[in-house]
């Protein structure tokens, strides 16, 4: 996370305006959920971006600026990042924003930053639509959702071997189209998909188990956000199912190791 953030922060200062020339003290805007239950991973964004321009002081003097951060609080919520968003938009001092952490907040918010030819640069959100229409603006770190699917398509064929798969996805845009994204491929590289849940609330969980128990599938694919995720799977394995629990990169962060625990092992 460190390097990626370095490396976003990096892209910042080449998309500085030609007004950057007349600001000693240029703004970095990152917007986050910090007051959300996605939270782990937006302090670790955040934290590794402070980590980074303390570290890199000298450097960014050399050239002339002081480099400051400027952090608001999306809380996850549609209404509070459009009010966010628009509040590091009119600060002049910023020149880059970092953000936002969900595929969700990103597409809400674009639009915004498109508009006020102030580049957004994503870390983390996957959603194929995120860069379609930014005009440059717009830019991402991470791969989309169709190439995400593809990659985890040919690791469950060619590295796990198996040939059915059960499909899982949260109610958020992201989990919607990574879960779109999968049954295509997978019709192509021959993997049967033997049923689809979307899962709004908790109740429903145990619905979905007992589905997973009787269509007996070989790898159960989640799409979606890791705090759904983490809860899930903690049920799956107290049912003793021990079918692959493999996912989008959700899986692969801090916050959802620390809520699933131990059920985290051998999780892809």
């Amino acid at each position: 996370m460190f390097k990626r953030t370095g490396l976003l922060l990096a892209l910042c200062c080449a998309c500085f305006s030609a007004r950057a020339a007349d600001l000693p003290v240029i703004t970095v805007g990152m917007v986050l959920p910090l007051t959300s239950p996605i939270k782990d991973l937006a302090e670790e964004i955040r934290n590794a971006a402070t980590l980074y321009l303390e570290q890199n002081k000298a450097r960014f003097k050399a050239l002339g600026y002081t480099i400051q951060i400027k952090v608001v609080d999306d809380k996850d919520d549609e209404v509070e990042g459009v009010d966010q968003a628009k509040n590091l938009i009119a600060d002049s001092s910023i020149l880059a924003a970092i953000g936002p952490l969900t595929s969700d907040m990103a597409i809400n918010i674009q639009d915004l930053f498109v508009s006020a030819n102030l580049s957004l640069l994503v870390p983390s959100a996957t959603h194929t639509a995120i860069t379609e229409k930014g005009q440059g603006i717009i830019q991402r770190l991470v791969g989309r959702n169709d190439q995400i699917a593809q990659a985890s398509a040919d690791f469950i064929s060619e590295t796990l071997h198996a040939h059915s798969i059960y499909i899982l996805r949260d109610q958020s845009g992201d989990g919607r189209d990574l879960c779109d994204s999968m049954p295509p491929i997978l019709l192509k590289d021959k993997i049967k998909t033997l049923g689809v849940s979307s899962i709004s609330i908790a109740e429903e969980y145990k619905k979905i188990i007992k589905s997973i128990k009787d269509t007996k599938p070989e790898i159960i694919f989640y799409c979606g956000k890791y705090d759904v995720a983490a809860a899930l799977l903690n049920l799956i394995r107290k049912e003793n199912i021990d079918t692959f629990f493999i996912g989008g990169d959700t899986l692969g962060t801090s916050g959802f190791k620390n809520l699933a625990g131990h059920a985290a092992q051998g999780v892809y």
